[in-house]
Formats: C-alpha cells, structure tokens, sequence
C-alpha cells in the first residue's frame, strides 16, 4: 500500500486485485501551519478509516504492509521525530510493516521494492 500525505488529505493506493486508488479527508483539520501531521488524533483516525476502505471486507482482517509518502511541509528534509509520528501514524491505523519515504513520487514497483527491502 501507497500512502500519500498532503494537507489534511491522505492519498491511498492499494495493490490488490483490482488495484484502487481512495482519498482520505478528515472530519476536522490534522494540519497545521507548521505541521503536515499536528493533530495525531484526527490523522490517525481518517488514515484508519481510509485504510479499512481500500482493503474492503472479508472474513479474514487483512494487515497491510505501507510505504507512507509526506508530499508537503518536508523542506530541509524530516527530522527524526517527523519520521517517528508518519511510522506511529501508519502503524496505528492498521499497517503490519511501514516504510516512510522522502523524495520523488513512487511508482508500483518503486513500492513495492522498498516493501521487499525492508
């Protein structure tokens, strides 16, 4: 799984079958004027619900393993405790594994690459 961050937005690409593409967006603001992730809370709770949507339903409760992407605030780079809240943020949504990323977008086999390595 794919996940954009973007300001109060979380973009979600899941490689199932079919492969399917959602937008998270929360009830109240996450970001703040400093932070892409300022309200933990609200973010992990739209992240969850977005995860749970693109997984779908089954008998069987699926674990994703992520490559969670920040796409605003990262000037300079993140700093350790950024990294932290985006791993915290996805592992407390649901994810069994998650690789944060920084830099360009990914595609399908970039993902799944650094899923593989990890």
């Amino acid at each position: 799984m794919y996940i954009r961050v973007y300001t109060n937005r979380f973009v979600i690409r899941a490689f199932g079958e079919p492969e399917i593409e959602i937008e998270g967006t929360p009830d109240k603001p996450f970001t703040t004027e400093r932070l892409l992730v300022g309200s933990f809370q609200e973010a992990e709770k739209t992240l969850s619900q977005g995860i749970k949507k693109s997984l779908g339903s089954g008998l069987i409760k699926k674990t994703p393993v992520v490559v969670i992407h920040p796409k605003e605030k990262t000037e300079g780079g993140l700093s350790e405790v950024e990294v932290k809240v985006f791993r915290e943020l996805a592992l407390g949504s649901g994810a069994a594994k998650v690789v944060v990323h920084e830099g360009s977008e990914l595609t399908k086999d970039e993902v799944l690459e650094k899923l593989k390595n990890a």
